[in-house]
């Protein structure tokens, strides 16, 4: 069983004091998607991102691992996982396969979708403590924390105001179910959600498209890390809506490799279908 209740990390056998130190004895930690990737990166500091299991662009439950991943796993020092990682079974098979024992696998508690500004910054928040409670971290990791959660608090505040003021809260709107928690952050009147189009019936599909057009949804927002650009495209054809594809992952689009990127990056293509949006209406 994976050690679940708090991220320790520490090293195997703790032959390591710090994260800095297993990079230099290169025995890197590998974290489980981008966002992790992401938090380890704005609390730790440091110039090189550590190693991510999940490439930003992919949907963390149909990813196929490769040979490359668990020869990655198998030589890391710590491996850092979501909670709801623990149980897919891509990422099961690599921790089986790589035989990295389990006292070198760790669930961070970090709830939430990691990309609403808020939950963003709790993680911050919450790693920096467990790392600080297990004398595995300076001062200076938990100062840094503390100063990215407000950075990301910030941001998030602009970006909402910005976001209210283009008119989301008039706008109704289907989207990806995976996506829904920052569609909802950003204001958006959600009339339903959906998943991939592999789980839907023929009947399902056709529930949502009346439910559409009787809410009078305008946009579809759709995610690109869903891995199925079915669903989203056959609700706004037969609804008639604007559709948009945001990431739920840092890097997943060009030129977004940090979160406060990825997360500004969202907004503008928000903002640039909400434009669509009022044209079609006129």
């Amino acid at each position: 069983m994976w050690r679940s209740a708090y991220l320790r990390w520490g090293c195997a056998g703790l032959l390591c004091a710090t994260l800095t130190a297993c990079h230099q004895h290169n025995e890197p930690v590998v974290t489980g998607t981008a966002l992790m990737q992401s938090v380890v990166q704005d609390v730790l500091g440091g110039e090189t991102a550590p190693a991510v299991l999940i490439p930003p662009g992919s949907c963390p439950g149909h990813y196929d691992m490769r040979p490359s991943d668990i020869e990655r796993v198998a030589q890391c020092e710590a491996l850092l996982l979501h909670p709801w990682q623990v149980d897919m079974p891509n990422v099961a098979s690599v921790i089986r396969a790589s035989g990295i024992t389990p006292e070198r696998v760790y669930v961070v508690p970090a709830q939430g979708n990691l990309m609403v500004p808020e939950a963003y910054a709790h993680a911050l928040e919450a790693v920096a403590e467990v790392l600080a409670a297990n004398g595995l971290a300076t001062s200076d990791a938990s100062a840094r924390a503390t100063k990215r959660s407000a950075e990301a608090r910030a941001l998030g505040e602009t970006l909402e105001a910005r976001l209210a003021a283009a008119g989301t809260r008039e706008t109704v709107v289907f989207c990806q179910n995976m996506i829904a928690p920052f569609v909802e952050w950003a204001g958006f009147s959600v009339a339903g959600v959906f998943g991939r189009s592999e789980d839907l019936s023929v009947g399902d599909v056709e529930a949502l498209v009346q439910l559409g057009k009787a809410s009078g949804v305008s946009l579809i927002i759709d995610n690109m890390q869903s891995g199925d650009e079915k669903m989203g495209a056959v609700l706004a054809r037969e609804t008639g809506a604007e559709r948009v594809i945001l990431s739920n992952f840092p890097g997943g689009l060009p030129g977004t490799g940090t979160w406060d990127l990825a997360v500004t990056r969202n907004a503008e293509l928000i903002f640039d279908a909400l434009e669509r949006v009022a044209q079609s209406a006129q």
